[in-house]
């Protein structure tokens, strides 16, 4: 059982490894009819041996989840040229990933206008309404145009963050400029693990 696993633009596969060992004392063969699907995949050489003395093979599973339902596949093992047959059924879930601000207005957050010398700190909640947990981070960023330390992040870059479902967790941002600097803005980016692009949440 996969679980619930997240959809994406583009598909991430998740992989499980099925372990066979041969405790019998003579020689057995493996093999399966299963064909692949765009959602499954289990290769099985065929005509695979294990030798008696508990040899054993791990062939992977990988699901792909492409849509959001459920899923369930049935793939039948061959052992010693039809002598038995094994079934492993094999299901999981395709969800959306529902990470995001708590309070939407919160996008676009204005620091307003800062002394030099003061600092004034904002709290964007972000809350997972998702079916399973999130694990992220805060994606480095380069492109900022006056001293980093004048601005801060809270979680702190590459800090992973997990949140589990109807968690929030209250990102802080704070602000303190040393000297005078032009209007600016900047995105936060949010990494989430399993996807493959970061994601803006604020600016």
């Amino acid at each position: 059982d996969f679980g619930p696993c997240f959809v994406t633009s583009q598909p991430a596969p998740i992989k499980k490894m099925l372990t066979i060992t041969n405790v019998d004392v003579q020689a057995i063969s493996v093999e399966s009819n299963f064909e692949k699907l765009m959602h499954l995949d289990f290769p099985v050489v065929p005509g695979q041996v294990l030798m008696p003395g508990e040899e054993k093979i791990e062939i992977p599973i990988t699901f792909t989840p492409r849509e959001l339902r459920k899923y369930q596949e049935v793939i039948k093992l061959n052992f010693n040229n039809g002598l038995y047959f094994v079934d492993i059924t094999v299901q999981g879930q395709g969800i959306p990933l529902n990470l995001e601000l708590k309070d939407p207005d919160q996008s676009y957050t204005n620091l307003g206008i800062v002394s030099v010398g003061q600092e004034v700190s904002r709290v964007v909640p972000l809350i997972n309404r998702s079916l399973k947990s999130v694990k992220f981070f805060v994606v480095p960023q380069d492109k900022i145009e006056f001293d980093t330390s004048a601005l801060s992040i809270s979680p702190i870059e590459k800090q992973q963050v997990v949140l589990k479902p109807k968690e929030s967790y209250p990102m802080e941002v704070k602000f303190r400029p040393k000297e005078r600097i032009k209007p600016f803005e900047h995105d936060i980016l949010v990494q989430v693990e399993g996807i493959d692009e970061p994601r803006k949440f604020l600016s």
